[in-house]
């Protein structure tokens, strides 16, 4: 069995006039399938490489981490 994650980040707005030096109308989708197999290793690779790209601090990285996985393990 697959699972598919899908997310989008972007804005689809009217620019303003003139557009300002952020603005883009830009939207991005992307998608991912994962084997259901490989789901647990994935995980736990995804939380090792998070938690090594935090520069905040010891008791940020505790509260970030166990936020991720607290909702990995909620129900569909």
């Amino acid at each position: 069995m697959k699972i598919c994650y899908i997310d989008e980040s972007g804005d689809l707005g009217k620019l303003p006039s003139p557009p300002g030096q952020n603005d883009q109308p830009v939207l991005v989708l992307g998608g991912l399938f994962i084997d259901v197999a490989s789901l647990e290793d994935l995980t736990n690779r995804f939380l090792h490489l998070k938690k090594s790209s935090i520069h905040n601090s010891h008791v940020s990285q505790i509260i970030i981490l166990t936020s991720l996985r607290l909702k990995l393990k909620e129900p569909i």
